[in-house]
């Protein structure tokens, strides 16, 4: 339910990064460097490859050591992995090699967009920071200019720009990478999700149904955004309508109605003054009906998720809401998962446990059984993840069963679990499943499997913005 904004923009960044391979000859381990480059490029591409991905260039760049383009693709990819310093130097030597290189420019403005938008490694402010943003804009305009029908370089520009509110020249970037080629998915997909967050669902999903045409393969994901535009095309008339009910009558029934469409607002957009306007209708109806339970509960939800999240407004909020309506299911689950995202396993165990035994359900045991899973709780994780099973077969709680069991090291009982996790379609946070074939086969798969581990905690509740110790 919460959403980590800088996280999703980090993988759309590597996403939107596509570098054009050009031909080469050297043959690095039976395959030629261009064929190194290109499943290097796939590879990156994948975003969850990285590590493949800088074995093949370095084995390139080791053959041969003045391949511009391998320096700017492992650029990309320390970029992906953080390592904005190594990624620098390797941009500036593919820069050093080859001045007319574009993709050398794209690379070194990437990565001064990382990390100006997401590092906080105090490089990054006042003269510094000035410095930088203007030697990266340089290096896009460069990137354009030697390679101006190159849509991509228009879109990773647009996507610097969304990311400081430059809206309209993102808007305007993005525009020309689809004068350049109107069958650019990404442009498409980029200017779906803009447009979305200028509360412009209908252009937004006009651009979704571009998209879809032109990749018919993610079709599926296609129509659920164009659902969520058409939803918040009706959430948008709704608060035109609750505007005018608190014009006609300021009653704890007409803030709460604004308060809701808000609410549902903000399941789709990540725009702050909504959620403070949010806030602010729902202390109106408070104040006017200090017994409204529904109006602490999305407060609280709203003071989770604000820029500046305010966990105890929020706790303070859930408690009351619960006093005033302790049976109510969804109430109970939601502060469960409030405690868990905050990284207090007991609290969140006690709520989910207290859900459980009004209305038993699979979906509620999954949920206790991930709390008792990152509380290192592992057979309680198991007897929880196992008893939701029995109830539905094709619940999510195999995750949580196999999480536990790769912990405690239990391979074999772990790989039916993983089977049934790929079989029924489930996905965990960090992206890729363990392969449950060679689970545990060698020293090495097994470091795999519990880097892989810790990695879907610190994921999640990353995701949740918890402060995980390292």
């Amino acid at each position: 339910m919460l959403i980590d904004w800088s996280s999703h923009c980090k993988v759309l960044a590597a996403v939107l990064f596509g570098i054009t391979i050009c031909c080469c000859s050297a043959s690095i381990g039976g395959e030629s460097s261009a064929e190194a480059l290109k499943q290097s490029q796939r590879e990156l591409d994948q975003v969850t490859h990285t590590a493949q991905a800088m074995a093949r260039l370095n084995a390139v760049i080791t053959a041969e050591p003045k391949n511009a383009l391998a320096y700017a693709l492992r650029a990309w990819a320390h970029e992906q992995s953080g390592k904005y310093d190594a990624g620098l130097a390797d941009a500036n030597r593919a820069i050093a090699l080859d001045s007319g290189l574009s993709q050398g420019y794209r690379a070194r403005a990437r990565i001064m967009s990382a990390r100006l938008t997401f590092a906080n490694d105090g490089r990054t402010e006042g003269g510094a920071r000035l410095k930088m943003e203007t030697g990266m804009l340089a290096d896009f305009e460069k990137a354009i200019s030697l390679k101006p029908t190159d849509p991509q370089a228009y879109v990773d520009y647009a996507f610097y720009l969304e990311c400081r509110e430059r809206y309209a020249e993102a808007l305007e970037r993005l525009h020309k990478a689809l004068d350049v080629c109107p069958t650019n998915v990404l442009a498409h997909e980029r200017l779906a999700m803009l447009f979305f967050k200028l509360d412009r669902p209908s252009e937004a999903a006009e651009e979704y149904a571009q998209a879809s045409k032109l990749n018919s393969a993610n079709r599926e994901w296609y129509e659920g955004q164009i659902e969520h535009c058409r939803t918040a095309g009706a959430q948008k008339s709704e608060l035109a309508q609750a505007d005018q009910a608190l014009l006609q009558a300021k009653n704890a029934s007409n803030y709460m109605r604004r308060a809701k469409a808000y609410y549902q607002l903000n399941q789709h957009n990540s725009d702050g003054i909504k959620k403070a306007k949010g806030i602010a209708d729902c202390t109106e109806a408070i104040k006017l009906d200090p017994n409204l339970s529904e109006a602490y509960a999305i407060r609280a939800y709203l003071h989770r998720i604000m820029p500046d999240q305010n966990d105890k407004a929020a706790e303070a909020d859930y408690l009351r809401a619960v006093v005033l309506d302790g049976d109510n299911i969804d109430l109970l689950t939601s502060t469960g998962w409030f405690y868990f995202g905050s990284n207090h396993m007991p609290e969140a165990i006690a709520f989910y446990t207290r859900a459980f035994h009004l209305k038993p359900s699979a979906n509620i045991l999954t949920m206790r059984a991930r709390a008792y899973l990152f509380s290192s709780q592992y057979q309680q994780c198991i007897d929880d993840a196992t008893e939701a099973i029995k109830m539905d077969d094709r619940s999510s709680a195999y995750l949580e069963r196999a999480s536990a069991y790769l912990a405690l090291k239990k391979y074999d009982l772990a790989k039916p679990d993983l089977r049934k996790c790929k079989e029924l379609g489930i996905r965990d946070s960090c992206g890729e499943l363990p392969d449950p074939e060679t689970l545990g086969k060698d020293d090495r798969s097994m470091l795999r499997r519990q880097n892989w581990f810790s990695t879907t905690v610190r994921t999640v509740l990353t995701t949740l913005r918890v402060s995980v110790d390292s």
